[in-house]
């Protein structure tokens, strides 16, 4: 009798510590099923039991899917995407045609109770998040709601309808949506100045870009506080345009540039020349973007360096605009 109660109270306390193990499991778990899954049949999709998942689940985290009792484990991925917390279906596979399906026939026959329990752990909150690329890069990820998302995620998994993109060979970084910031960006940065003048001469003549208009002038003297300016780092000429009121026939346009110790630029030929273009018709814009200098290199000028800028044209525009859009390396300012 003595080993009979002995044998009824181990088994007693064998049942006690069981039921409290198979409790931790479902207090760590992130859900249990309601709908039993058969063995040998390709699993399409896990119903979990009300109120659904008790967290987040991220995309490409995996999951263990066991008997109530912790046994007999399926490791599956979470392919189909980010899932919030109260879902209640993990899809597996639909008809073959998404890219995150995948075809798994369970080894046993899961009973409904059975656990889905997370084997991926967060770090410091923030857990990896699937991306993308394409031709446009790469995508860049971002904090969302404890998880990285990026543009190529959905929208349940905080992703964004704008590209953010890095570009690994350009270097370029992609942002659809814009920039915005409280303080100077520091970068090279387009600055677009412009003059108007009447064109009296068919010769090389400098254009009024220092103070905005009225006269040009075939000689420096004098001239600087009318067509110079400083450049206020480094940089180079993008393009520059310009519209007459008459045809002004085969014009050059060339920057004439004066270092340190030199009061103006000579007239011609000029630092850098555009090249010469046919203004064929009067009230036209013409655009003059290959600055390259009299050696062949690229157009630049350095911080501190005045600027002038002339045009040589086969006939006088009479009434005439010209607009200079400069790249302004703002890393390397006076």
């Amino acid at each position: 009798m003595s080993l009979d109660k002995d044998l009824k109270a181990i088994k007693s306390q064998v049942n006690y510590q069981g039921t409290k193990f198979n409790d931790f499991l479902l207090e760590n778990s992130y859900a249990t099923i309601t709908t039993a899954i058969p063995s040998a049949t390709r699993l399409d999709q896990i119903v979990l039991a009300s109120p659904g998942l008790k967290g987040k689940m991220l995309r490409y985290s995996k999951f263990a899917l066991t008997f109530p009792d912790g046994s007999n484990p399926t490791v599956i991925e979470l392919k189909v995407g980010f899932l919030n917390s109260g879902a209640t279906t993990i899809n597996i596979y639909a008809d073959g045609q998404n890219d995150w399906e995948q075809i798994i026939f369970p080894a046993h026959d899961y009973p409904v109770g059975s656990l889905i329990s997370g084997l991926d752990f967060q770090v410091n909150d923030v857990q990896a998040a699937s991306g993308a690329s394409d031709a446009t890069g790469d995508d860049v990820q971002y904090y969302f709601g404890g998880a990285l998302a990026g543009s190529s995620n959905t929208s349940s998994e905080g992703g964004s309808p704008h590209d953010f993109k890095f570009n690994r060979a350009s270097g370029v970084v992609t942002a659809g949506g814009g920039f915005s910031s409280a303080e100077l960006i520091t970068s090279k940065q387009r600055q677009v100045i412009h003059c108007g003048f009447s064109h009296a001469t068919a010769s090389n003549v400098y254009l009024p870009f220092g103070y905005g208009g009225i006269f040009d002038s075939t000689s420096s003297s004098g001239y600087l506080e009318y067509g110079g300016f400083i450049a206020p780092c480094d940089g180079y000429v993008e393009f520059i345009t310009v519209r007459g009121e008459n045809a002004g026939g085969n014009t050059s346009v060339a920057i004439n540039v004066a270092g340190p110790h030199v009061e103006v630029p000579s007239l011609g030929p000029g630092s850098f020349s555009g090249g010469t273009v046919n203004m064929a018709s009067d009230d036209v814009a013409y655009k003059w973007h290959t600055f390259t200098n009299q050696g062949g290199v690229s157009n630049s000028f350095n911080a501190g360096d005045v600027l002038m800028i002339s045009m040589n044209s086969s006939s006088v525009l009479h009434d005439a605009i010209a607009t200079a859009v400069l790249v302004l390396d703002w890393n390397n300012p006076l």
